[in-house]
């Protein structure tokens, strides 16, 4: 039989997904497929579930369980692992790794299932018994009748209850720029899991600057990031962390200075603020014009199989990426560029950030908006936040810039706000007084 191969972080979810879903729960304790062996530290609770859904047909309330669990012969650290499971199962797991568990899941248990069905098979076809063939291989592909609708569905009468367990466990999550009047006017809420938000820009504006701020301001909220840039190659935007991180121009990074302080940063002050400093930041370099949408999709797909679940997407940026589909036409391919993009947001549950380029006349105008987005309109459509990075030539001498929200989906918008640039060291400064400009 084929090892199911998996870390324990994927067991700990795999068993929060039985508990908080009634549907894949039956599925996997009235398997036959997934035994106790599978779970490292957890076989004796894996064991526990199994026994009681063969006993009672459904999987028992949580204090019955934790009775059961304190009636086991279970070590204790498992029974402390089990029950703390049983008490967070909702809040540990999230809808981009709930459908990807049971999608794996549910695959392992197709395969396994067909695979003995083929080795039963073909005792019927050395008998030329076809009726009993057809009908093996009829049982195995429907032994599985839970299917994972990756379009998601709520009863909004009966389903009430949840939503508000979900609503004051895991409110709808705004991701801070930490531009304080930007998150401000935003009415704190920032770019929430599943939402597409665009810097616009020039070239050379510093639309590549930007989004290694909101990087930065996302590790410093605890999230995971992703950043995968198609321009410049993963130790140049290293670089620029380091810079903004360390508040060094590029050229102090090669000095024993900045030898020193990047060492003291990673062993004593990112220790601080980030949660699993190792696996916080992952930086994925492709050539331009040279990755799909479904060639990213993929990636993410392995880093989430490796237990790595990003928080936040930034992608630097959307314009250079290979449509999937070549219609010769830029407007249409643009497009579909971005709509997929908020689809990826919406599928895998995270935020995604890119940037886009404005067109030529954009270049000489004080206020950029939606309607100076470079080739393709329709890139404006599926968006839910565009910030406008604006610059006038004497703003520009003072590094001074306005960020105008051109649009928001979610509240206010056609306002700017007022900040410092500091691109020699890769950091745009909080709010400046409106006299300073």
């Amino acid at each position: 039989m084929k090892q199911f191969d998996f870390n324990g972080e994927f067991q700990e979810l795999l068993l929060c997904g039985v508990l908080n879903d009634s549907k894949f729960g039956s599925l996997v304790l009235g398997s036959d497929i997934l035994q106790p062996i599978y779970f490292d530290n957890l076989s004796g609770f894996f064991r526990i579930l199994k026994d009681a859904f063969s006993k009672y047909s459904a999987i028992p309330s949580s204090d019955v369980l934790k009775r059961i669990i304190d009636q086991s012969s279970i070590g204790l650290a498992e029974k402390s692992k089990a029950k703390e499971i049983i008490s967070n199962h909702h809040k540990k797991i999230s809808d981009k790794n709930r459908q990807y568990i049971q999608e794996e899941v549910v695959s392992f248990i197709q395969y396994q299932k067909m695979k003995e069905a083929m080795h039963t098979a073909v005792v019927h076809l050395q008998k030329e018994e076809y009726n009993n063939l057809v009908d093996e291989i009829s049982k195995a592909q429907q032994s599985v009748i839970y299917v994972e609708d990756s379009h998601r569905e709520m009863n909004y009468f009966t389903e009430y209850e949840s939503r508000l367990l979900s609503r004051a466990d895991e409110p709808m999550e705004g991701l801070p720029t930490n531009i304080p009047e930007l998150d401000r006017r935003l009415a704190g809420r920032g770019v929430c899991p599943g939402e597409l938000a665009v810097v616009l820009g020039s070239s050379g504006r510093g639309k590549s600057h930007f989004l290694v701020k909101i990087g930065r301001a996302a590790l410093f909220h605890r999230k995971k990031v992703l950043h995968i840039t198609l321009e410049m190659n993963e130790r140049r935007i290293a670089e620029r962390y380091d810079q903004t991180f360390l508040s060094l121009t590029k050229d102090d990074l090669f000095t024993d200075l900045g030898f020193d302080k990047l060492r003291k940063f990673m062993t004593n002050e990112a220790k601080a603020f980030m949660h699993n400093m190792q696996e916080s930041l992952i930086i994925k370099f492709w050539p331009m014009r040279s990755v799909t949408i479904h060639d990213i999709k993929r990636y993410i797909e392995r880093k989430i199989r490796s237990g790595f679940f990003p928080d936040v997407v930034i992608i630097d940026y959307a314009d250079v990426i290979r449509p999937d589909v070549v219609y010769g036409d830029n407007y249409t391919e643009l497009g579909n560029i971005y709509y997929d993009l908020a689809g990826m947001a919406s599928e895998f549950d995270t935020r995604i950030w890119t940037g886009s380029q404005t067109n030529r006349e954009a270049t000489k105008k004080e206020v950029v908006t939606i309607s100076d987005f470079a080739e393709s309109f329709k890139k404006v459509h599926p968006c839910h936040l565009i910030l406008a990075l604006c610059q006038t030539p004497k703003e520009k001498e003072k590094n001074f810039m306005r960020l105008f929200v051109a649009k928001n989906r979610e509240g206010a918008d056609e306002f700017a706000v007022k900040v410092k640039t500091q691109f020699e060291t890769s950091t745009i400064r909080t709010l400046i007084l409106d006299g300073e400009l």
